[in-house]
């Protein structure tokens, strides 16, 4: 799928402005880059990355599941 094509489909399902569904893809965009780009210290970048091998982050996403409760 072409971006333009994203675009006029999340326009039309979000009943939103082209403008407003492009900024919207965008910021999603950015978010989910984010962490490759800008890693942050201990070589973390999030609960699923290649920097471990031994579930080192499952005490992490255990915690977030119940802080989200």
């Amino acid at each position: 799928m072409e971006r333009k094509e994203l675009v006029e489909m999340v326009s039309r399902r979000a009943n939103v402005s082209m403008e407003q569904a492009e900024l919207a893809i965008n910021q999603t965009i950015v978010e989910l880059v984010s962490p490759q780009l800008f890693k942050v210290p201990g070589g973390e970048v999030a609960f699923l990355d290649n920097n471990c091998n031994n579930n080192c982050k499952e005490q992490l996403a255990l915690a977030e599941i119940e802080r989200r409760r």
